[in-house]
């Protein structure tokens, strides 16, 4: 029809939503991973701006790993090369994260550190270097721990922690 744009093209929000909430929604992240690791340590200043594009990517997908994070091999790479490279440490590209947590939390009545801890089982993976025994000794990996800072409004938890009951006997 003559004068009505076609879907390709349109840039309006009411004809698309789920594709300008996930602008906004990158958007979102690419401006937490700037304020989190914008002044980390990575050796150079190319390298620091080159973290927020993984850091951006992992905070919308956390659970995959860097080749199903990143959008192209060439992202995939530069995220290993970045990871890899000499002088780039945990606490140099974490430092600055873990300073601003702490600096949000101590502005908190009450906040709840949630930990996960994992066991990472490289064991059928004899090339695979650094590696730890865990389990009850016989396997050989890496140990995987995050914390999230969660705070709550009053009245979230209950007022006595407590473990579920048993219900009544079957019968």
């Amino acid at each position: 029809m003559k004068g009505t744009a076609s879907p390709r093209h349109c840039s309006r929000a009411c004809c698309y939503p789920h594709l300008f909430a996930a602008r906004r929604a990158l958007a979102q992240r690419s401006e937490w991973a700037v304020s989190q690791f914008g002044a980390a340590e990575s050796g150079d200043r190319r390298g620091t701006k080159r973290l927020v594009t993984p850091a951006t990517q992992m905070a919308g997908y956390g659970s995959g790993s860097i080749a199903q994070q990143a959008r192209c091999a060439a992202e995939m790479n530069a995220a290993y090369r970045l990871f890899g490279a000499e002088g780039v440490t945990h606490a140099a590209i974490c430092g600055p994260h873990f300073a601003q947590t702490r600096r949000l939390a101590s502005q908190r009545s009450l906040v709840f550190l949630v930990r996960d801890t994992r066991e990472l089982n490289f064991t059928s993976h004899a090339h695979c270097g650094r590696l730890g025994p865990f389990g009850r000794g016989d396997m050989r990996g890496r140990s995987f721990s995050s914390v999230r800072a969660v705070t709550v409004s009053e009245g979230f938890l209950p007022s006595e922690p407590g473990c579920p009951q048993p219900g009544p006997p079957a019968g």
